[in-house]
């Protein structure tokens, strides 16, 4: 909603559009402890950061596992990624060069 923090609502909406199903509350609420470090019940810009990416060693945090999201079974983000990906091949070679 543009308010700089994740609330348990907007966290169902992101896994429902990237996933095309609704998780159940269990998982939700895993998440959401892994995310929210403070306990407050939102996950602020910095927390959500930390807990995708490990900065210090310059790869995906050990408690967030993007390979359990299957990007390919859900049609919402193979559209988005498809839109990318014509944006970023300007030569429309089908493949992103290093001078693209």
């Amino acid at each position: 909603d543009g308010d700089g923090i994740l609330s348990r609502a907007d966290i169902a909406r992101v896994v429902r559009f990237v996933t095309n199903t609704r998780f159940a509350d269990d998982i939700l609420d895993s998440l959401m402890r892994a995310a929210d470090k403070k306990g407050e019940g939102q996950i602020e810009y910095h927390e959500f950061a930390q807990w995708i990416y490990n900065f210090q060693v310059g790869k995906f945090s050990i408690e967030f596992k993007p390979s359990r999201i299957s990007a390919a079974k859900s049609p919402p983000t193979v559209a988005i990624l498809q839109e990318w990906f014509a944006k970023m091949d300007m030569n429309c070679s089908g493949a992103i060069e290093y001078s693209e």
